[in-house]
């Protein structure tokens, strides 16, 4: 017999303690969210994901503080890394622009009359 529970399909089973363990397994599943909403102004209400946003915090202030001590080590960095990708993936930028010529060009456009 199958059961909806969370807006998953659960195998509900004969044995109550392995149907438990399923129940408690998907009931777990917690939210990350952090979620402020302002009284009085819809604008200062935000909504991120605290583990996300941290993280790439913590990368960002980093990148900015090695760039901030050590300015020609990342000059000579940027510069090689520059190089690298426009030797190695020129292909890739070419082959972009081609796929967003042929999706201006019209020929991807649909005609809806015949959806309906």
């Amino acid at each position: 017999m199958f059961k909806r529970m969370n807006s998953f399909t659960v195998n509900m089973f004969t044995d109550d303690k392995t149907s438990m363990c399923i129940r408690r397994e998907r009931t777990q599943i917690t939210n990350f969210w952090f979620k402020y909403t302002h009284p009085k102004y819809e604008l200062l209400s935000i909504r991120f994901n605290p583990l996300t946003t941290f993280t790439s915090l913590f990368i960002i202030i980093a990148f900015i503080i090695w760039c901030i001590v050590e300015p020609e080590h990342a000059q000579y960095a940027f510069l090689d890394l520059k190089q690298n990708i426009t030797h190695l993936f020129t292909w890739l930028y070419i082959g972009s622009q081609d796929i967003r010529l042929y999706s201006l060009s019209g020929f991807t456009s649909v005609n809806t009359d015949l959806l309906n």
